[in-house]
């Protein structure tokens, strides 16, 4: 859910050793990568993550809950 392959991050399957290196090889050597999928890990949390989104997702959920 918060992490989008490629975009924002990388996701390996556990155990696989090889994927994993070679992730962390590219994000060692290529610092324009590391900062395009910083910035849109950030810009991702906090659309979807941030105080005011999650107030009104709890907002809506008790109002669905309560029948508002």
């Amino acid at each position: 859910e918060i992490i989008h392959e490629g975009e924002n991050g990388y996701l390996c399957q556990p155990g696989d050793v090889e994927a994993l290196a070679q992730r962390v090889e590219a994000l060692v050597n290529r610092p324009e990568l590391r900062a395009a999928l910083s910035s849109a890990a950030k810009n991702w949390d906090l659309k979807e993550f941030g105080f005011f989104a999650m107030a009104e997702q709890s907002s809506h959920l008790y109002r669905e809950l309560c029948g508002f």
